[in-house]
């Protein structure tokens, strides 16, 4: 299976030209099997931008972790999440996030095994 990972997404969507790349790019792979993994820190950013909404319709799956005050209603307006997600997006704790999947939601907790707690240790 092939893979297309961009991190920080929200950095492409700066310049018109890598923004309608990172659309294309969303159409595409999903149309032949290639599994898009895009991560950012400003989902505000992804959402207010055409290419950047056009990009998260083709994942049909999200994981949303901690948001910030600034960015937590946005988030929940375009997810289509009740409006009591919002304590929980602010306040969520590590390994802990939504998963959205073709439009259903459930909380989760991922929990950290020792052989990579070992691997990540600075």
């Amino acid at each position: 299976e092939k893979s297309v990972n961009i991190d920080e997404a929200w950095t492409m969507l700066k310049y018109e030209d890598t923004a309608n790349f990172m659309e294309n790019l969303a159409r595409r792979a999903r149309k032949r099997g290639v599994r898009l993994v895009i991560s950012t820190q400003f989902p505000d950013e992804m959402i207010s931008s055409p290419q950047g909404r056009a990009t998260l319709n083709c994942c049909g799956t999200a994981i949303i972790m901690k948001q910030s005050p600034m960015s937590v209603d946005k988030v929940i307006d375009y997810f289509k999440l009740s409006k009591g997600t919002r304590d929980f997006l602010l306040k969520v704790q590590p390994g802990e996030a939504l998963l959205y999947m073709e439009g259903n939601i459930s909380a989760i907790s991922v929990d950290v095994l020792e052989k990579e707690r070992e691997m990540i240790k600075v």
